[in-house]
Order: structure tokens, then sequence, then C-alpha cells
């Protein structure tokens, strides 16, 4: 029995093609004037979103886009694993020599970036209460409210740096970096709403068991891990076809730490993140190899 019925299929179909056609036109375009095709592509979603299409041709938005069908759960899939790819290509650039030579600067302009758009964020319904309407706790609300504006666009940050030729600099993998810990809080603090959301009370345990697996994990793959992955990095180019097995195995180790992030509690990105920095930081990984999995990803996801 096909999951798929005919209509699903061609709307499917015809969604990622619009997705990828108009991001490629604005991407282009903003290319040709110096400036991030990022934020060409981020215009484009806008144009064939909700925003623009949705209100001025509501029932083409609707059928392009349909709620609740099983290619609307595809459509979604596609999206996360464009994500996940990107920051897996974004994790192969990464220079951790540069990231420890700047640790101080990196944890100095982390804890700004995180406290200075969390506490305008957390004390804003406490100072304009008028113009929240809740239910709720006033807590709860301030505390989602200061982790939404602390959280960066990790995946954005990381595609300008990307095309702007930035990633590799020291400025880049500083950014880089900040960004990569902003979220991190962000993320932690995120599930600990969703804890108090769901049992009405936050229990200490669990929070720190996810920051403990949390730290575990990034430290298990930076160390261990790593260091795993690059003896067998060796094994992959000699037995397997070049570059189809090398890709394969960068594929399935950032889709394997992508689960396991995912799985304690933090997103999946962060597992496809610290995937790409052990893989890229391997000697055995030829730059070719690198550059053909960025055309792919970069272009289609």
């Amino acid at each position: 029995m096909n999951l798929f019925s005919h209509k699903d299929i061609i709307v499917l179909f015809l969604s990622i093609a619009l997705m990828l056609g108009t991001g490629r036109f604005f991407g282009e375009l903003f290319r040709r004037f110096k400036l991030p095709p990022v934020v060409g592509e981020i215009l484009a979603g806008i144009v064939i979103g909700p925003s623009l299409l949705g209100r001025i041709f509501p029932d083409l938005y609707g059928w392009l886009y349909p709620v609740g069908t099983r290619g609307a759960v595809a459509l979604e899939s596609f999206v996360l694993m464009g994500v996940v790819f990107l920051l897996l290509t974004a994790g192969l650039e990464v220079d951790l020599s540069s990231v420890w030579k700047q640790g101080k600067s990196v944890f100095v302009m982390s804890v700004f970036s995180i406290a200075i758009p969390f506490l305008l964020g957390f004390f804003l319904p406490l100072a304009a209460g008028s113009i929240f309407t809740t239910r709720g706790d006033t807590l709860l609300l301030s505390l989602f409210l200061g982790v939404s504006l602390s959280i960066t666009a990790l995946p954005v940050i990381a595609k300008i740096l990307l095309d702007m030729n930035l990633f590799k600099s020291d400025f880049g993998m500083l950014v880089l970096a900040s960004a990569m810990l902003c979220d991190l809080f962000g993320w932690l603090i995120f599930s600990v709403i969703i804890q108090f959301t769901d049992t009405g009370s936050i229990n200490p345990l669990i929070m720190a068991k996810t920051i403990g697996f949390t730290v575990a994990l990034a430290a298990a793959i930076l160390t261990v891990l790593r260091y795993i992955i690059n003896h067998l990095f060796p094994w992959v180019q000699a037995g397997t076809e070049w570059p189809g097995g090398v890709i394969v195995f960068i594929v399935v180790i950032g889709l394997i730490f992508s689960a396991l992030t995912e799985a304690i509690g933090i997103h999946a990105i962060f597992g496809a993140f610290l995937a790409g920095i052990a893989l890229g930081d391997s000697p055995h990984l030829r730059e070719h190899t690198k550059e053909i999995i960025h055309q792919f990803i970069n272009n289609i996801f």
C-alpha cells in the first residue's frame, strides 16, 4: 500500500522545487550585490511563505503546504535534514586549535550574548504585564521570552560565515563557538521550560542529568570518538569506493550523533555540529571530499 496519495506526491515535489528554485534565484541575486546569499534565501522564504504568498494567494499556499498530511510530514523531515546537514558541513570546517586559542574571548562573548537578551526578555512581562495576556505562570512566560531572545540562529550564522569566506578565520571561529554556547545554554533552559509545562514542577535531578549527559557526550565526541574516527578513516578510504564510501561514513556518523543529542534533550543540530568537528579534524579527510559534500548539501539541502 502506497503511503503517499497521488496528490501528496505532486504537492511534495512541487513545493520542494519551488523552495529550491526560489531560494537559489534570490541567493544568486544577493550574491550579485556582494551580500551573503543566505539573506536572499531567507527573503525567498518570506516571499513563498505565509507572510507574502499566504496572504496574497491563501488557497495556493494552503495547497502547496498542506497541514496534517503525509506530504507535510515528509517536507518537514526534508527541512530538518537540511538543517542537520548544514551544521554537519559547518563542523567539518571548524579549526579546534583556533577555538581553544580564543577560549577566554569565546566565554566572555557567550556570557554577554546570553545575558543581555535573556534579561531583557525575562523582565519584559514583569515591566509590561498589560501587553501579555496569559493564564499561565508569569515566571514561565518570562523564562520563555528570555530563552527565545537569547537563542541564536546557528545554522544561519554558519551559512553567512561560509558564504563570506570568513568561516576559517579567527573571527569566524569566535562567532561560531560563541553562538554554539549560547544555543546550548538556551536549549538546556528550554528543556527545563518544557519539563515545567508538562509536570508543573522543575526536577533538579532531571535538569542535572541533562546537563551532565550533554557535557559528557560533547567531551566524548571531541576526545575518544574523535580518536576512533581518525583511525577508522584510512580503513574506510582503502576499503570503499571513493568518494561515496567516505561521504556515507560522514553522513552516518552525523546522523548517529544527531540522534544521541536529541535523545538527551538537546537539539539534533548540536550532534551534527560536533560530529562535523570530530570528522573534519582528521588529517585523513581530503579537502576534495569536503568540497563534494559542501557542494551537494549547500546547494540542495
